[in-house]
C-alpha cells in the first residue's frame, strides 16, 4: 500500500511538472512568434527605406549629370564652335 502511495505522488508531481513545463514552453514560443513578427516588420521597413534610397541616389545622379552638362557649356562655350582667323 505504502508503494502504491508513493506511486500516485510521484506521478501526480511527473503531471505537474510536464503541465509546468508545457506552459512554460507555450510562452517561450509566444514570445518567439511576437519577435518574429517584429523582425518582419522591420525587414519590410529596411526593404522600403533602401527602395527610397536608391531612388534618392539616382535622383541626385541626374541631377548631377544636367548640372556638370549646364557647366561645361559654361566653360567651354567656344570649344564647339570654329572660328576662322582673318
Amino acid at each position: 500500500m505504502e508503494t502504491l502511495a508513493k506511486a500516485d505522488i510521484f506521478f501526480l508531481i511527473t503531471a505537474g511538472a510536464v503541465v509546468l513545463v508545457t506552459l512554460f514552453l507555450l510562452a517561450i514560443l509566444f514570445y518567439i512568434l511576437k519577435i518574429l513578427r517584429d523582425v518582419e516588420d522591420i525587414t519590410e521597413n529596411v526593404k522600403n527605406e533602401s527602395k527610397n534610397i536608391v531612388d534618392d541616389v539616382s535622383y541626385v545622379r541626374r541631377t548631377f549629370e544636367k548640372g556638370s552638362k549646364r557647366i561645361k557649356n559654361i566653360i567651354r562655350p567656344s570649344s564647339h564652335k570654329k572660328t576662322k582667323k582673318q
